[in-house]
C-alpha cells in the first residue's frame, strides 16, 4: 500500500454509540438526564407512556426502555442487561480500534520500507531503546505550544509520577493543554491519585479507560511517539512519527480512546459496602484463589447464577469492570478497609 492510500482511506474507525442498528445507538448513559431518570421510574411501574418525547429517546437509546408494537407503549428494559449490553459495545468498539491500529502500524513499516527504497525521508523513526526514547519524547514537549496528550496502559511508579507531575505542571503554568490517559485501576492506587488531583486542579484532563489501550504520546499533532510491537520488547523500543498524514491517524486514535475514557481528578472510589456481604466477600476470595464460578458455586451450595448476580453487585459497588480490576480494587487501601480480614 503507498502513501496516497493513507490519505484516502479513513482509519477513524467506528465512535463508541455511533453502531447501526442498536439499542444503545448515540446512548450516553454519564449523562442520562433527571428527567429521564424518572420517566423510566414511571415505566418500571407500570404507567403505560405513548408518543415520542427528547426524554423517552433518551431511554430508548440508552437500550432502558423499549417499544411494545402490540400494546403501542413503552415499557422498561431491566437495567443490567442493559448495561451489560453497553458494555459489550464499547469492548467491541475498542478492540475493533485496537485491531485496526495494528493494520496502522503494518502499514508504517511499509511505508518506512518502500521510502528506504527510493532514499526518502518516511516520517517514521525506529527507536531501539527506551533510554534513547526519553529524551526525544522531553525535547519535543519543551518544543509544544498548543497540547500534550499521553496514554498509559501501565502503572508509573511513584517515582516516575513524581518527577512527572513537576514536569506537567510547567507545561499547564506555560499554556499547554495537557491530557493524561490511565487504566481504570489507577483509581485505587494512591500514587495516580495524587497525580491527577494535582493536574486537575491545575487545568489539566486526566481520564481512566475500562479496558486495553495503547500507549502513546501525541504532541501539537506534529508528532506522535508509541510503542513498536516489531521490536525487541527488552528494550521497550518506540516509533516517533512526523508524517503529518499518519500523525493525523494517530491523533484521531487517541480521541477515540479519549472519549470512551471516564473524567477522573483523583477522587478515591468508595464502595457501596452493602454489596459485600459475607457471601460475596467468600466469593471474591475464591476468585483471588483462581477457582472458577462453577466450582465456587458447588463449593457455596449455591446456583451459577447466584454467584454471577453477587459478582455484579460487586461490579457496581466497586466500578471495577471484571475480574481483574475487581481484584486490583481489593488489593487497594479502599478494599482491604472495605473487605477486612476476612477477603
Amino acid at each position: 500500500m503507498r502513501l496516497q492510500d493513507v490519505q484516502s482511506e479513513n482509519f477513524q474507525g467506528v465512535k463508541v454509540g455511533e453502531q447501526n442498528n442498536s439499542a444503545t445507538e448515540g446512548a450516553s448513559w454519564a449523562d442520562l438526564s433527571l428527567d429521564a431518570r424518572r420517566l423510566r421510574a414511571r415505566l418500571r411501574v407500570g404507567e403505560p407512556i405513548t408518543g415520542k418525547s427528547p426524554t423517552l429517546g433518551e431511554l430508548v437509546a440508552a437500550g432502558l426502555a423499549r417499544y411494545n408494537p402490540h400494546s403501542g407503549a413503552h415499557f422498561a428494559t431491566d437495567a443490567r442487561q442493559a448495561g451489560r449490553a453497553r458494555m459489550r459495545e464499547v469492548h467491541d468498539a475498542m478492540r475493533s480500534q485496537l485491531t485496526e491500529l495494528d493494520s496502522v502500524l503494518r502499514l508504517v513499516t511499509e511505508i518506512e520500507a518502500e521510502a528506504g527504497l527510493h532514499g526518502e525521508s518516511s516520517g517514521v523513526e525506529r527507536i531501539a531503546h527506551h533510554s534513547q526514547v526519553t529524551p526525544l519524547v522531553v525535547a519535543h514537549a519543551e518544543a509544544a505550544t498548543s497540547h500534550i496528550h499521553t496514554a498509559h496502559p501501565i502503572p508509573r511508579s511513584a517515582e516516575l509520577l513524581k518527577n512527572a507531575l513537576r514536569t506537567d505542571l510547567g507545561f499547564l503554568q506555560r499554556g499547554v493543554a495537557l491530557r493524561v490517559i490511565y487504566l481504570d485501576t489507577a483509581r485505587n492506587r494512591r500514587p495516580e491519585q495524587e497525580y491527577a488531583a494535582s493536574v486537575s486542579r491545575n487545568g489539566g484532563q486526566v481520564r481512566t479507560a475500562a479496558v486495553p489501550f495503547e500507549r502513546m504520546v501525541v504532541i501539537d499533532d506534529r508528532v506522535v511517539f508509541l510503542s513498536d510491537p516489531c521490536g525487541d520488547s527488552d528494550g521497550k523500543p518506540a516509533l516517533m512519527i512526523t508524517h503529518p498524514s499518519l500523525v493525523a491517524v494517530f491523533a484521531a486514535f487517541y480521541q477515540q480512546q479519549w472519549d470512551a475514557a471516564e473524567p477522573w481528578m483523583g477522587e478515591s472510589r468508595t464502595a457501596d459496602e452493602t454489596a459485600f456481604t459475607a457471601r460475596a466477600k467468600r466469593i471474591l476470595r475464591r476468585l483471588r484463589e483462581g477457582k472458577s464460578f462453577k466450582s465456587i458455586a458447588t463449593e457455596l451450595d449455591v446456583s451459577p447464577s447466584t454467584v454471577y448476580g453477587d459478582m455484579e453487585k460487586l461490579y457496581t459497588a466497586t466500578g471495577a469492570h471484571g475480574p481483574f480490576a475487581l481484584g486490583a480494587w481489593s488489593e487497594s487501601a479502599e478494599g482491604r478497609r472495605v473487605l477486612g480480614t476476612d477477603a
